[in-house]
């Protein structure tokens, strides 16, 4: 069998290449004595840096619990002092154990959404109660309290969430870049070994080191300079523990089913993880996870945007915050209805059809902004700003998104969200084209609910789309709002909404 390609080993650690060159195959497989000393995973550097970061942030959860635990106490009425102390700190112990132990300061999940801000107001939450019910297990402590149990809950976790917040806009590839590269053996010199090289290179996979490969067929069947080859398939263990591989990828295409069998029959004695390259089709349309189904677990293809328990608590918050908001906002809604009626001629409301959830056509509630003898429910014309259309009262209405306030009652009938892409009309142009024509993907968008705001909005794409790019900016935003849809987001949208509306950017 050829000797490994020298001219592969360009770029690879020096150890592996003197471990890949040394290491024989004869005698005992695990053979410690001429193990070559790798720098430990458990020792990087980086890791070091994630874990002093947790630290941090752990150091910084336990002072904002704190004050909020001192700060609600002092709100309402209780003696700071007055065995607060010690509750406070069984509170707070409380939490950051429970936190560790879930996982909230593992440094792999620093920077993911889900792993950050909803772990940590679990926790959080969690902590509370069991302190509460403890009390009153023991001392009747919080019994006479509800609303500090609110106060705890609301204000530390909006504190923790606001803190995460900071902490992944400063950090926001924290995981990637600080947790160990995991080595990956290669077996088979099929062109499927190429191309997960290819796309090993193009994609800038940090967080794993292509080591070489392995092949039982005459060296040279894959003409890849970047890979390095190892030796025969019966090496594998040698190199396992010579190299400190993690990962041995199989590369066999899926119509070699006796080939992959009987090596991963080999390979199901050694420590490491075992994983199979996927076919053509996955890599085309990558799967998002792995499902029990007829009883195997088979690719995912594409997943709902929101689970359904998720989509339960955020119907349940559109429903009772656009019901408390209606009643809130009463005397504003009758002040415009006012002004509407004595600016010019016409109903105060303007209604038009949309689609929404599926593309089920609902018809969207507006305070009226233009004369009512130019009303256009089709859009022929988008209103754009100066457009003589548009009334005195209806220009300021507009500006500051007022003319949208009465969605809160499609968000009640639950046609819409409070927080999602903003629904068009369906006729609605751009350069002659149908939206829907325009852009390819704008479909997707009918996969959650409209909202009364959303991420593009906050992010300055709110107003007119008469031209493609303004079109295309929106929808990209859109788009990523449903594949990163998290409550933190919404959130998130949420307090950032009165900032971008007071700013009146983009606004016709």
């Amino acid at each position: 069998m050829t000797s490994p390609n020298s001219a592969g080993m360009a770029g690879l650690p020096p150890e592996i290449m003197a471990a890949a060159t040394n290491s024989g195959s004869s005698g005992r497989v695990f053979r410690h004595s001429i193990r070559t000393p790798l720098p430990s995973a458990n020792s990087d550097r980086g890791v070091a840096r994630a874990w002093r970061f947790a630290t941090f942030v752990g150091v910084m959860d336990i002072l904002f619990c704190t004050i909020v635990w001192f700060g609600v106490g002092i709100v309402t009425e209780i003696a700071p002092f007055d065995n607060e102390m010690l509750n406070g700190g069984l509170v707070v112990a409380l939490y950051v154990s429970m936190a560790f132990l879930r996982g909230v300061y593992d440094p792999r999940k620093h920077g993911s959404v889900e792993g950050t801000y909803i772990d940590a107001l679990r926790v959080w939450c969690v902590a509370v109660l069991v302190f509460a019910f403890g009390s009153l297990m023991t001392h009747g402590f919080f019994v006479d309290r509800p609303a500090r149990i609110a106060l705890l809950i609301g204000v530390g976790g909006l504190m923790l969430v606001g803190w995460r917040l900071v902490q992944v806009r400063l950090y926001p590839n924290f995981a990637l870049y600080h947790t160990p590269r995991r080595r990956v053996l290669v077996i088979g010199a099929d062109s499927d070994a190429e191309r997960i090289l290819d796309l090993h290179e193009s994609r800038g996979d940090d967080r794993s080191l292509l080591v070489g490969y392995c092949d039982d067929r005459e060296f040279g069947s894959i003409e890849h300079p970047r890979l390095l080859y190892l030796g025969p398939v019966a090496r594998v263990p040698i190199l396992i523990e010579n190299l400190e591989i993690d990962d041995v990828l199989v590369a066999f295409p899926w119509a070699a089913a006796e080939r992959i069998a009987t090596t991963v029959d080999t390979l199901r004695f050694l420590p490491v993880r075992v994983l199979l390259s996927p076919e053509k089709i996955l890599r085309a349309i990558p799967p998002t996870g792995f499902v029990k189904s007829f009883g195997f677990d088979v690719p995912m293809l594409q997943r709902p945007p929101i689970a359904p328990r998720w989509w339960l608590v955020k119907g349940a918050i559109d429903r009772v915050g656009s019901a408390l908001l209606l009643a809130l906002l009463s005397p504003l809604f009758l002040l415009i209805a006012l002004a509407i009626k004595l600016d010019s001629r016409g109903p105060v409301f303007f209604r038009q059809d949309r689609l929404g959830l599926n593309e089920h056509p609902f018809r969207i509630w507006k305070f009226r902004t233009l004369r009512h003898e130019t009303a256009d429910a089709t859009v022929e014309r988008q209103v754009q700003r100066g457009d003589d259309r548009v009334t005195a009262v209806g220009a300021v209405l507009r500006k500051f998104s007022l003319d949208e306030l009465p969605q809160l009652i499609n968000v009640l009938t639950g046609e819409m969200s409070l927080i999602g892409p903003r629904p068009h009309a369906p006729g609605t142009k751009v350069d002659g084209i149908v939206f829907s024509h325009a852009i390819r993907d704008y479909g997707i968008r009918y996969r959650v609910k409209p909202g009364m705001t959303g991420w593009a909005q906050i992010n300055g794409w709110r107003g007119d789309t008469a031209t493609m790019d303004k079109l295309r900016n929106r929808i990209e935003y859109d788009h990523y709002y449903i594949a990163n849809w998290s409550l933190a987001l919404d959130l998130l949208i949420l307090l950032r909404t009165p900032g971008a509306i007071a700013s009146a950017k983009n606004s016709v």
